[in-house]
């Protein structure tokens, strides 16, 4: 893996291990940058994506993110540290494959920061 990648991981790792919950949508903006850093970083270095996969993982493990045997189709509730996981993977996958090169999607970080940012932004506007 190049360096500039291994610096990347490093990055995010810092940054996932100073999460904390419920996650502030600026906070959800920062971390996908990082992933999706690390993740082009990887592809440029020849990665294949079922490495950069794995590397997304292990790092998500390294900051403290263990794997769960829950997913979105157990009975099981998903944590809040479950559900960044999986939009952290997911994250993954699109900075390999970017879809287009404009700024972060927002429905994906809504996703994660929840309605934290939609009950202040209402307070805000009165909406």
């Amino acid at each position: 893996m190049s360096h500039d990648a291994l610096q990347l991981a490093g990055d995010l790792r810092a940054t996932l291990s100073g999460v904390r919950f419920p996650v502030t949508r600026s906070a959800a903006i920062e971390l996908r940058k990082c992933v999706s850093e690390y993740a082009a970083a990887m592809k440029s270095a020849g990665v294949p994506p079922e490495d950069a996969v794995v590397a997304v993982k292990d790092v998500l493990q390294e900051a403290g993110f263990e794997p769960t045997t829950h997913s979105e189709s157990t009975k099981a509730a998903l944590t809040p540290q479950d559900r960044l996981r999986g939009h952290v993977i997911l994250w993954c996958i699109e900075g390999y494959y970017p879809r287009d090169q404009s700024p972060v999607h927002d429905s994906h970080v809504q996703a994660v920061a929840g309605s934290r940012s939609a009950q202040s932004s209402s307070r805000t506007t009165g909406r």
